[in-house]
């Protein structure tokens, strides 16, 4: 029954998809942690269904060590259960089931699995085992993450980028569960008024940019710790930017190079119409992108093949080979 409702949410849009993953996984975990905490099973005494998601006897023992310590099943286990014991036949890709299992553990969800287990926990020991592991889930996984979040978003990625810039801890300290919410769709809605590419990097950006107006906004903190604070999220800022820089050049620095190549072979593709839009926007990148060596103690060797290769790109714009003339009359009766 579990594995046809995954079948079926697998094959609805990404969208849709946010929800019914982390409600597979939830099905999931609450049927496995069942076999595993009210049940003194071994591998080989539990329903077939859920021994499909055990590659051994060892596995079984591990999962149920990671219920008993509050960590859950693990997105290992629970793709091969609902894959029947093939992974790669899970409807929810691995990626996904774990994005999910974050969601869970940091959510509030896994420590209501606990609870529904101990109401249906029956002999002392079984309610013993339970309670034991329900406090053990309390403790690894505070209440952090609004788990209606995700649905905001339209792929995984996405979803994984807010999850991951709202819950580190120094967004935590600023930002209260009860705020994610409305702050996701804030997010989505600036992603849609965006006139350039805005994907996980653009989310991760503007939770910290919240951050930082939180800080600034903050009455108790001073001058100094407001500076220092400010100087952090920005640093944090900064890695992400220059990462997404440098995947820029290399595309730039790639593409050049086949411009190139095709110029060297066809000389006349100089005289392409779209080549002088690219030109005329050459100067400025090649200031911004010089600007930034002279300001790097370490050259960037990307950096330089890119400014190298626009420039090169530009040339051949600017100019293009000339024009083979006919050869002359008189040429053609000295000749003779």
């Amino acid at each position: 029954m579990i594995c046809a409702m995954a079948d079926e949410n697998g094959s609805k849009g990404a969208i849709q998809s946010a929800c019914a993953v982390l409600n597979d996984v939830f099905a999931v975990t609450k049927r496995l942690a069942a076999e595993l905490l009210l049940d003194n099973n071994d591998l080989g005494t539990i329903v077939p269904r859920c021994r499909a998601a055990f590659s051994s006897q060892k596995s079984f023992e591990v999962a149920r060590g990671m219920l008993n310590n509050g960590n859950g099943c693990g997105e290992d286990i629970i793709t091969r259960y609902l894959g029947e014991g093939v992974p790669r036949k899970s409807p929810w890709p691995q990626r996904a089931i774990k994005a999910a299992v974050a969601t869970l553990k940091a959510s509030n969800r896994l420590t209501e699995i606990m609870e529904e287990l101990g109401i249906e926990a029956e002999t002392p020991t079984q309610k013993e085992r339970v309670t034991n592991a329900r406090k053990k889930t309390v403790e690894r996984n505070p209440n952090i993450f609004d788990d209606r979040c995700p649905s905001e978003f339209s792929t995984q990625k996405e979803q994984t980028a807010f999850f991951n810039a709202v819950t580190e801890s120094s967004s935590r300290k600023f930002i209260s569960r009860e705020e994610q919410l409305p702050l996701a769709k804030h997010i989505v809605k600036e992603m849609k008024g965006s006139e350039s590419y805005a994907g996980p990097q653009f989310i991760t950006s503007l939770v910290k940019d919240y951050v930082k107006q939180k800080i600034r906004d903050d009455p108790t903190l001073t001058p100094e710790e407001k500076h220092k604070l400010d100087y952090n999220e920005t640093h944090k800022q900064m890695d992400g930017d220059i990462k997404q820089v440098v995947n820029g050049l290399r595309m730039v620095t790639g593409g050049c190079d086949k411009i190139m190549k095709k110029i060297n072979a066809h000389p006349r593709l100089a005289n392409h119409a779209l080549l002088g839009e690219f030109a005329r926007k050459i100067p400025q990148t090649i200031k911004i992108l010089t600007e930034v060596l002279n300001r790097t103690d370490t050259a960037c060797f990307v950096i330089e093949r890119a400014v190298a290769n626009i420039e090169d790109a530009a040339v051949a714009n600017i100019q293009p080979p000339s024009k083979k003339q006919p050869p002359s009359k008189s040429s053609k009766q000295n000749k003779d």
